[in-house]
Parts: C-alpha cells; structure tokens; sequence
C-alpha cells in the first residue's frame, strides 16, 4: 500500500499537527485582535457609563475626575461637552468592536489622541497636578490600542 500526503493550500502538508510559521502568525494575530476587540469594548463601556453619569450628576462625575464647576455654566458644560465626549467616544467604541468594524474606531482614537495632546498643552502651559501622568498615559494608550484595533478589524463604510 501506498501513502500519500495531501498537501495543503500554501503547498505544506495538511496535517493539523503540522504548524507552519504563517499558521502561528495568523493565530497570534487573531489573539492579538481578540484581545484588543475586548479591551476596547470594555473602555467603551467605561465611557458610556461615565458619560451617562456626566448627563446625570455632572457635580460629582467632575469630582471623581478632580474637576469642579463653580457655576450653573460650568454645569452646563461638563453636562453638555463632557458628557458628548465620553458617550460618542464610548458608543463608537462599543460599536466598533461589537461590530469588528475598524473604521468605526478611528473617531474615538482621534479623541483620545487629542485628550492627549490638550492635556500634554495644559501640563507645558499651566503646569501639572499630582494626577497629571497618570491622565496622560491613559489617554496616550487608549488612543494607541484603539488605533491598533482599528488596523487589525476591517474597515468597511459606516452608513
């Protein structure tokens, strides 16, 4: 009796025991993806509730961010703005990666990455607070894995 081997569709054989290096490529990339996916809908979820709660109690959702409004316009303002910038950005989030749609994503990397450079302008112009670094790093690497997760999920027209 003869064996033959079936080779598969890259001219390697078809042996699922077999692992060729495009194989474990493509299986770390789909890990990667997976989890970038996840952690991006998580922080949309975060920012969906913050974004409620600056709707709801813009008092002491600016508090827990060390923010205080003085006045009913700053109210305003943290009720309106504040509240538009995490619930846009959180949606799309949620969206974007319930979806696995990267185009989606790319509004909200834009606005971490300029949350970024508005507070890195602040630190340079009005100086720092205690919390300073920590606001920077958050904003510099969510907008950083939501740009990775944008690249990785396919990119198809929203509308």
């Amino acid at each position: 009796m003869i064996e033959t081997t079936e080779l598969g569709p890259n001219g390697a054989e078809s042996n699922p025991a077999f692992i060729t290096p495009s194989s474990v490529d493509e299986r770390e990339t789909d890990m990667i993806r997976l989890l970038l996916t996840a952690i991006i809908l998580l922080a949309g979820i975060f920012f969906t509730i913050a974004g409620i709660g600056f709707l709801v109690d813009p008092a002491a959702s600016a508090a827990s961010l060390g923010v205080q409004s003085n006045n009913v316009a700053g109210l305003a303002t943290l009720r309106a703005e504040t509240a538009a910038f995490f619930l846009v950005a959180g949606l799309c989030m949620i969206w974007g990666a319930w979806k696995r749609n990267g185009e989606i994503l790319l509004a909200p990397a834009a606005m971490c990455a300029i949350a970024f450079v508005g507070r890195l302008l602040g630190a340079m112009i009005d100086g720092s607070y205690d919390a300073m670094p920590f606001y920077l790093a958050g904003d510099l690497t969510l907008a950083i894995i939501i740009f990775a997760g944008s690249k990785l999920l396919p990119h198809e027209t929203v509308g």
